[in-house]
């Protein structure tokens, strides 16, 4: 560690006394083990893959009979001598899977971080007395604004990760659907909706078992709805994000007279037009949206990919 060799780290260790290492030790590990109390209590609940351990189950068989499709190792392996060349198989589609899977509990994190936030700031308005019995003296209202000035900045911080991350979940589908049905093994942005466009181009004019599969009428409704709870608007809100604004209530012009007039403000006009910020309960729900969204749908990915495997196996596809 390179605050090691200088002295930093040792100097602080020195500096430190008990209350602060343990407000320290609070600040990293504390925000995890309040997520997990409080999961309860979160209206509504944060999405899950499986809600049983039967649907876990069977969600595991599902995605390991694809996998072995895809190339990869069967559950079982038999080795019948020792000194023969150990079995070579492809790997590829078990990790496009796995970093699915990692991405949407990442997801499903950040949304009971923001959610959290979202509690904190209600608590704190409808029941002050919590913070003046924290501080141990009065609260006053420029305490209550500053504390809740802070906590919804770090909301709407969150809600940016969340919707950045959720967006980049479907991407890592894409990537997977474009391994599977066209063998392509590389990364590209927005690879959703073009690889999803590109199996509707090749594959559904020719195989009625894709026209009349739920799984990828579930998945295409997704990719094409215009709603909010569509991926065009995700797609279009984490771009905004990524490449351009910040999340934040929506900017309110002032009614007093202004001391100069201010130019024509693309930045404001992005925000009000584009963007269209919510209040924290509106985006707060369109996140949970979206992490449902992905939640509900991931059992229609693992199956889209298994026709397609099974199709391939058979010869089928060419």
């Amino acid at each position: 560690m390179s605050g090691t060799k200088n002295g930093t780290f040792d100097k602080l260790v020195e500096t430190l006394d008990v209350v602060e290492f343990q407000e320290i030790l609070r600040y990293a590990i504390g925000e995890e083990a309040i997520v997990i109390r409080m999961n309860d209590f979160f209206r509504p609940q944060p999405a899950k893959l499986v809600e049983t351990k039967r649907q876990e189950r069977e969600l595991e068989r599902r995605t390991s009979d694809l996998l072995e499709k895809l190339g990869g190792p069967p559950r079982i392996i038999v080795v019948h001598d020792q000194n023969q060349a150990p079995p070579v198989f492809d790997t590829y589609g078990a990790a496009a899977i796995q970093e699915i899977i990692s991405s949407f509990h990442r997801c499903r994190r950040v949304t009971c971080k923001a959610h959290l936030l979202y509690i904190a700031v209600h608590l704190i308005l409808e029941c002050p007395e919590f913070l003046s019995r924290q501080q141990k003296n009065v609260i006053t209202k420029a305490d209550i604004t500053a504390t809740t000035d802070t906590i919804e900045w770090n909301f709407w911080e969150e809600t940016e990760t969340a919707y950045i991350r959720i967006a980049s979940f479907w991407d890592r589908v894409g990537q997977l659907f474009d391994f599977v049905f066209f063998n392509i093994r590389q990364y590209e942005r927005d690879v959703f909706p073009t690889v999803m466009n590109r199996i509707q181009a090749n594959y559904i004019p020719l195989y009625s078992e894709f026209e009349n599969c739920e799984a990828w009428k579930k998945l295409r409704n997704y990719q094409n709805s215009k709603k909010v709870s569509g991926h065009p608007w995700l797609r279009q809100r984490r771009n905004l994000l990524v490449h351009s604004l910040h999340l934040r209530s929506t900017p309110q012009l002032s009614e007093e007279s202004p001391i100069f007039v201010s130019a024509y403000n693309h930045l404001e006009e992005s925000v009000r037009n584009k963007l269209k910020p919510g209040t924290m309960k509106d985006e707060l729900e369109y996140i949970h949206l979206h992490l449902q969204a992905a939640a509900d749908l991931f059992t229609e990915i693992i199956d889209l990919c298994y026709l397609s495997a099974k199709l391939q196996a058979n010869k089928i596809v060419t």
